[in-house]
């Protein structure tokens, strides 16, 4: 799976949908983007 950064939020919503882990939207209340731990540019969790 690919996303640039700035559709990451859409990337999390669209996942979660089609993967069946949520049935609607609404039951996705946030998502909280972080830079890797060992520091950035080595990706986001």
């Amino acid at each position: 799976m690919m996303a640039t950064p700035d559709d990451l939020e859409d990337f999390a919503f669209g996942f979660s949908l089609t993967e069946n882990i949520i049935e609607q939207v609404s039951q996705l209340y946030d998502v909280n983007l972080a830079d890797h731990p060992l520091g950035t540019r080595r990706g986001v969790v």
